[in-house]
């Protein structure tokens, strides 16, 4: 990889770069957009991006891109013709130049062990330095259902797959929509038909195994060799009976006519820690306008809305049925905010771009 340091455009919102070589290519400001080209990655939809123990290289996980395009002779960024591979995706690359090196041994695409007829990329999360824990929406057995994977880095920079498993649903509920670390806890989020949000939880080191045995899954993090079933969220607490989920916390939203209902989302949720406080972000739909929309908790207190809601596309055309992706492992440039990622299909491009979301 180049060793040369290229100035960071105005546009940087991260200390490392990544914000600007993965943002689309834009001609006022060569450095952004560095990360693609026509051939392999001409653009992407990038959901997450785990630092690797190089410095200034990271993992980036993607729900989709676009390869062997064709620029456009007038629009930077833009391909008159274009292969779509909608497969879980990732590589690694260097923050400053945007340079990329496949991982395991050019392998383009992230391996699962399930068989699915189809999987998509909803979400992951991080345990530093090593662990990522990737989210699929996937159809197993003709079957709607969540995967979670867990991935260990190495410092000689291979990445591994040690642990999958199909996640349980609910009769009402499946869970793929989102998934954050909460130490000891991997939480995975999901909806029912209303989209009303639920969540469920798991020590971060027993994905791929389970049992339903409550004393098992109350043992003491790293006592034993028991692993835990997943519990679910009660409403007041945590239970393995699924019969007893109940619909996340109300929503404090007075500008909203859902004031004092549950969360609700048609898309993937995402999640964020800043002190005490706990940001998260839904998707929403109006007249086929979607938006993603952030909340807040402060110190356990119930959610209500941080900033404006972001455009994510119109259903059926340009919005690709992600939502506001944050970013929470990397490093802001303000202590007080966290950098999020939205993709939407333009006009023979991708539109990635980044934000800063202030929470004070």
């Amino acid at each position: 990889m180049a060793t040369t340091v290229t100035p960071q455009s105005v546009t940087a919102l991260d200390t490392a770069g990544v914000t600007t070589v993965t943002t689309t290519v834009n001609a006022a400001h060569p450095q952004q957009g560095r990360f693609y080209n026509s051939t392999t990655w001409a653009a992407a939809n990038p959901i997450w991006f785990h630092p690797t123990f190089a410095s200034g290289v990271y993992l980036m996980l993607a729900a989709r891109r676009w390869y062997a395009a064709t620029p456009s002779t007038t629009t930077p960024g833009s391909y008159s013709s274009y292969s779509e591979d909608t497969a879980p995706c990732w590589c690694l690359f260097n923050a400053v130049t945007g340079s990329r090196t496949d991982v395991s041994n050019a392998v383009t695409h992230m391996p699962r062990r399930v068989t699915a007829s189809s999987a998509t990329l909803t979400g992951a999360a991080s345990r530093a330095p090593n662990y990522v824990y990737p989210l699929l929406s996937a159809t197993v057995n003709g079957t709607r259902c969540g995967v979670l994977q867990h991935f260990t880095l190495t410092t000689s920079g291979s990445v591994t797959l040690v642990a999958e498993e199909v996640l349980p649903a609910t009769s009402t509920v499946v869970f793929d929509k989102g998934v954050q670390y909460d130490t000891p806890y991997l939480m995975v989020y999901g909806t029912d038909s209303s989209g009303n949000v639920y969540r469920m939880r798991k020590h971060w080191g027993r994905v791929g195994v389970n049992t339903t045995s409550p004393a098992f899954s109350k043992l003491p993090v790293g006592i034993g060799t028991g692993t835990a079933s997943w519990e679910y969220y009660t409403g007041q607490g945590y239970s393995v009976d699924a019969s007893e989920a109940a619909p996340l916390l109300p929503v404090d939203d007075s500008t909203s006519t859902t004031a004092g209902h549950h969360l609700t989302s048609i898309g993937p949720l995402s999640f964020a820690s800043l002190g005490k406080n706990t940001v998260l972000t839904t998707v929403m739909v109006s007249s086929g306008a979607v938006t993603g929309q952030a909340w807040v908790s402060r110190s356990g207190r119930p959610f209500t809305r941080l900033g404006s809601p972001v455009p994510l596309g119109t259903q059926g055309s340009s919005y690709l049925g992600g939502g506001m992706q944050l970013q929470p492992q990397l490093h802001a440039l303000s202590d007080s905010s966290v950098l999020y990622v939205s993709t939407i299909k333009g006009n023979g491009s991708l539109l990635t771009s980044w934000a800063s979301l202030a929470v004070s």
